[in-house]
């Protein structure tokens, strides 16, 4: 969240109203708390869950629950951070976001990048997929201003979104720059095919719902689990033992099923494993 804000602070005002929606324990009001101290802080959620932890964050005014439509405050900004893939009409509740926002008002949105990481087509809650050309499309259907910020977290999108002449700060998108996030399905498929033909015991590097999901493909030949969460080292998962990579034996095969960035930089903290990593 602190890395999110730092990417889009200089297109903020230093004071105003802001809703975060979907705002679970609070995380990215806390961080936004911690930068702006001028801005009156307001959580919504679908339960109560968190709601004593949120309103004890310094500058929330009050918590939100229930229908979107119910909230009578209108705001400088709203935060939707990883809120939207969950969303099976992201277009009807991207309208009831705008109904919230002041004249000049903006919108934050984070979203994964399927662009970037394939495998996020295999997150079971994810209902809606998007890469940063038919994100832009999307929006631009219903803000006249769309902005991509320059400096974007791995793996995922922000944008800006506003009605606001007053946004001055938009980004002129180059039509390559859009085009570099396509989404290889066949290359996907490619995958699935290249794990389902392993046919020896394999270990799993991580138990995120695409570990899980590697794992199942996996069949009689899942061998275990490797994590890094030293709260998992010990537990089961899929009733297989959950080892930290400290405790594989060298000779041992572990699946990667990450992005190619990120699967690099795994292999080269853990030179000592032996990594299969599926190539699309």
């Amino acid at each position: 969240s602190s890395i999110l804000i730092n990417n889009v602070k200089d297109s903020l005002p230093q004071s105003g109203s802001l809703l975060d929606v979907g705002t679970g324990n609070g995380a990215f009001l806390q961080a936004f708390s911690d930068q702006f101290s001028d801005w009156d802080l307001f959580g919504y959620d679908l339960n109560e869950n968190f709601k004593n932890r949120v309103t004890n964050i310094s500058g929330v005014r009050d918590f939100f629950c229930g229908e979107l439509e119910n909230i009578e405050n209108r705001f400088d900004l709203i935060s939707a951070i990883m809120v939207l893939e969950h969303i099976e009409s992201p277009g009807a509740f991207l309208k009831k976001l705008k109904s919230l926002l002041k004249k000049d008002g903006v919108l934050l949105i984070q979203v994964p990048d399927l662009g970037q990481n394939i495998y996020d087509l295999v997150v079971f809650d994810h209902v809606s997929h998007f890469n940063r050309e038919n994100v832009v499309t999307f929006s631009r259907k219903l803000f006249e201003h769309v902005c991509l910020p320059e400096n974007q977290i791995p793996k995922e999108i922000t944008i800006l979104l506003s009605q606001s002449s007053g946004f001055s700060r938009e980004l002129k998108i180059a039509s390559e720059e859009l085009s570099c996030g396509s989404v290889n399905f066949q290359g996907f498929e490619n995958i699935l095919e290249e794990i389902m033909s392993i046919d020896k015991k394999t270990a799993v590097f991580g138990t995120s719902p695409i570990g899980t999901f590697f794992g199942g493909l996996l069949g009689d030949n899942l061998a275990f689990f490797v994590d890094e969460d030293v709260s998992k080292i010990g537990k089961q998962h899929l009733n297989k033992k959950i080892l930290h990579p400290n405790e594989v034996e060298l000779n041992s095969t572990i699946l990667l099923p990450f992005p190619p960035s990120q699967a690099m930089e795994i292999q080269k903290r853990l030179p000592s494993l032996k990594f299969i990593v599926p190539i699309s």
